[in-house]
């Protein structure tokens, strides 16, 4: 049985519970506001999941969860590069003869593409997460939702990451009548810090008490340790340098230096193609996960 009532579609609840797990590419039929699940309060959204009212279509909603899966399908690309270039003759000799002009290939070039993997990777979160924070925070539903909350979750994201002067004072009334975009505002300060999970789960759970990203993988402490690979491959350009002490060749009891050495890939060392390739699965489970909590649909007067 199919009927249409306040824009969605209303199933029976055999249906309902078939369609769980649905991945249709076909948009459905709008005819007004669709009722995304980010605007449940938590409490609401677990009453409605256990009476079976929540329909999860991962490739419906805004397209920032699809966006991810095609820079993994680039990710992918670039490791099983990769993976051909280990097999391949060192070119760490001509990189000392001539660093000026050296060109890396083999074991190195295989080191060069699994680190921009890493960065390629974070970015693609990045740009999930910001995207869907921006989108949620510009709908003026929510926004009311957020004002009249106790906790007064505004107000604590405002404190717990630096958007006071951000955000104009009476920011929440103007949001919540549609004159401003919050979502804009926050995502514009370059105040979050968008590749570092623990501020990632700090934002959400401000904003959605329920939704925990360390809950939503099974190695979590793995994905944390590699966005801060990332951050010192972009920041450090994933060179780790260590003070030696060297011995005069003349007399081995005089100690010349210190020196430093520059070791160019310990960082990306740490990890094979196949493990960064397992991390970026894990991560698209989160950010489907994340996907799934604000961007499904449901349907409150169905009685059942």
């Amino acid at each position: 049985m199919r009927s249409l009532v306040s824009g969605c579609v209303v199933r029976s609840s055999t249906q309902l519970e078939n369609s769980k797990s649905e991945f249709s590419v076909k948009p459905s039929m709008n005819l007004g506001a669709v009722d995304y699940t980010f605007k449940l309060p938590t409490s609401q959204f677990a009453l409605e999941k256990g009476r079976g009212n929540i329909v999860q279509r991962p490739p419906s909603g805004p397209y920032y969860l699809r966006r991810m899966w095609r820079q993994a399908a680039k990710i992918r690309g670039l490791l099983d590069n990769s993976r051909s270039l280990m097999t391949e003759k060192s070119t760490r000799v001509q990189w000392l003869r001539n660093p000026r002009t050296a060109r890396f290939s083999g074991w190195e070039g295989s080191m060069v593409l699994m680190e921009q993997s890493i960065v390629a990777t974070v970015s693609s979160w990045e740009f999930f997460l910001r995207e869907t924070v921006r989108y949620v925070l510009n709908d003026s539903d929510f926004v009311k939702d957020l004002v009249v909350r106790s906790e007064m979750p505004l107000v604590r994201m405002a404190h717990r990451f630096g958007l006071r002067d951000t955000l104009p004072s009476d920011s929440e009334t103007l949001a919540a009548e549609g004159m401003v975009n919050i979502g804009d505002l926050v995502c514009g300060s370059r105040k979050i810090r968008w590749q570092d999970l623990r501020t990632c789960n700090k934002l959400l759970r401000t904003l959605f008490p329920d939704l925990r990203l360390p809950e939503l993988s099974r190695y979590w402490s793995q994905l944390v340790g590699l966005f801060k690979a990332r951050h010192l491959i972009v920041h450090r350009s994933g060179v780790s340098t260590k003070v030696v002490d060297e011995y005069d060749v003349e007399d081995k009891g005089q100690i010349t230096g210190p020196y430093k050495v520059d070791k160019l890939f310990e960082v990306v060392e740490a990890y094979t193609p196949d493990q960064i390739e397992a991390l970026l699965q894990e991560l698209l489970n989160v950010a489907e996960g994340v996907h799934n909590r604000l961007f499904s649909t449901h349907q409150t007067n169905l009685g059942i």
